[in-house]
């Protein structure tokens, strides 16, 4: 399953090991979901798990990263369609 996954998704998950969005990261490490991003999402992505407000070991971030790039697809660009997605 193929996903592009929310930066508040991301820093959630990893900040909070229960709920939804720790699920989500269990799924990526787990190969049921492969994050879809482009480089301006990984930058985003960078910038967030760097702040130094969400307390993240400067190398566990770097290493999250990594991994995350080595699992998930990068792509030019994401267009977002919300016109007919049901809500």
């Amino acid at each position: 399953m193929l996903a592009v996954v929310d930066t508040n998704v991301i820093v959630s998950g990893l900040l909070n090991k229960d709920g939804a969005p720790a699920r989500v990261i269990g799924m990526i490490a787990e190969g049921i979901l492969t994050p879809v991003f482009s480089f301006t999402i990984l930058a985003e992505y960078e910038d967030f798990l760097h702040r130094a407000k969400f307390h993240f070991e400067p190398s566990s971030a770097s290493k999250f990263l990594a991994d995350l790039k080595s699992v998930g697809m990068q792509i030019e660009h994401i267009a977002v369609i919300m016109d007919d997605m049901p809500i």
